[in-house]
């Protein structure tokens, strides 16, 4: 009894070993994932905004949700994962504020999960609120998501599974005094003005230059709108160009 047992618990597993698998991150499934950059840019310069979208579809619209959340309250989402190739070049600009501890995290914050249909759900993102240019060069792209949802009910939110995108490339160059110069002067600007987007505008922009110029415009103007601007460039980026 005990040998024709274990046979049938084998059989069993192995049958239902496939569908799992098919579940499992990275595994194929009725989703697609679109990397695209929001222009025909392909060629950007060091400290400049790279707009990127990430667009969503299912063959299946039955079964799986997609999280539109583009913000948290802790001001860091974590649902994209960014793949850069090569490993080099590169680095999370933030990544010290946002693992060092020192600060309290709420989460959160609003978001719609509606079904995922064969028509694209867009997301877009730019892609310098995770990753900083260090150097010049190719570079490769791609990004892994978890804000697919599968078999979410009335009473229940569902699993979240991976999604793998395409690969698209880019290239960074260096830029030049002169660019540098007019982008922190436009930033500058937009951050002193009333209109909070605008002012939002011009404080991600200085953030993401990283020079010691853009550095000193947001020192002047932060002790002001810090609560304001707190998401858009924390405490750690306002002492100084972050290493």
């Amino acid at each position: 009894m005990r040998v024709k047992s274990l046979y049938i618990l084998v059989v069993v597993a192995a049958t239902l070993l496939p569908l799992a698998k098919a579940e499992e991150p990275g595994s194929a499934t009725p989703v697609r994932l679109q990397l695209r950059f929001r222009s025909n840019q392909r060629q950007f310069r060091m400290g400049e905004a790279i707009p990127i979208r990430l667009s969503f579809s299912s063959s299946d619209p039955t079964r799986y949700n997609i999280d539109l959340a583009t913000y948290d309250r802790s001001g860091r989402m974590d649902l994209d994962e960014f793949q850069l190739s090569p490993k080099n070049g590169w680095s999370d600009p933030l990544d010290f504020y946002y693992r060092s501890g020192l600060f309290s995290f709420m989460g959160g914050g609003l978001r719609s999960v509606p079904q995922l249909e064969a028509e694209e759900q867009n997301i877009d993102l730019d892609l310098t609120d995770w990753v900083r240019f260090d150097q010049p060069g190719h570079y490769r792209l791609s990004v892994t998501s978890s804000r697919v949802i599968k078999d979410r009910a009335k009473r229940n939110f569902g699993t979240s599974i991976q999604v793998t995108s395409n690969e698209v490339e880019l290239e960074v160059v260096a830029a030049d005094e002169a660019w540098l110069r007019q982008q922190v002067l436009r930033a500058s600007t937009d951050l002193k003005a009333s209109d909070r987007e605008v002012s939002f505008r011009g404080a991600h922009a200085l953030r993401i230059l990283n020079t010691e110029d853009a550095t000193a415009a947001m020192v002047d103007q932060f002790g002001r709108r810090s609560s304001d601007h707190h998401f858009v460039c924390p405490p750690a980026c306002r002492t100084g160009i972050s290493d």
